[in-house]
């Protein structure tokens, strides 16, 4: 066995050596090159921002509205945001903080999910298809 192992070895030694073709090496990193790492685009950020604004300005629409406000079907909302904002107006303040994150948080959420839902995949150069 280590007789055959030696002759191996010795015909592997004697064979030339040739160049490798070109581009042989930027191929082959471009196919075991790592994926491209997630980045945050000027519209991921700038989507959920305007969204959070919006939903703040409807919030503070809807407060304003109900407070002077009766509603005809018979919830009397101005009386119930009289209530809590009687009951300390730091709770109010902190209630709509939290309606208002909430709403951001969930936006935020769905465009990060639509945006890695269409996002296309990488193509690598010079890889067999």
């Amino acid at each position: 066995m280590k007789d055959t192992e030696r002759i191996i070895d010795t015909a592997i030694d004697t064979y030339p050596l040739e160049d490798l073709p070109s581009g042989f090496v930027s191929r082959t990193m471009a196919y075991i090159a790592p994926p491209p790492r997630f980045k945050l685009t000027f519209t991921d950020l700038a989507l959920p921002a305007f969204f959070a604004i919006f939903g703040a300005i409807i919030l503070a629409s809807f407060y304003w509205l109900f407070q002077s406000i009766n509603a005809p079907w018979g919830l009397n909302m101005g009386a119930w945001i009289s209530q809590l904002a009687a009951f300390s107006s730091s709770t109010t303040v902190f209630l709509l903080g939290i309606a208002t994150a909430l709403c951001l948080v969930l936006i935020a959420c769905a465009i990060l999910v639509i945006s890695i839902w269409l996002d296309k995949p990488v193509r690598l150069q010079g890889r067999a298809s």
